[in-house]
């Protein structure tokens, strides 16, 4: 009797900390994908800045 509810418990204690990384697994993915956009979002803006360098130091060469 004593083995069947140390299992069950052992058993609701594997379920539970399953369950919770379950959830932080996810979170975690989430969190990446925020990050992805991010990285997307400031790569397309560092992009703009080179541009807007590259047309200053023309504008710069023309009225010099």
């Amino acid at each position: 009797m004593f083995l069947i509810v140390a299992l069950a418990f052992s058993g609701g204690l594997l379920a539970i900390h399953y369950w919770q990384m379950d959830k932080e697994d996810k979170q975690v993915l989430a969190r990446i994908q925020r990050q992805k956009g991010e990285k997307t979002r400031l790569e397309q803006l560092k992009q703009q800045v080179d541009n807007f360098e590259k047309q200053k130091a023309v504008l710069q060469k023309e009225f010099r």
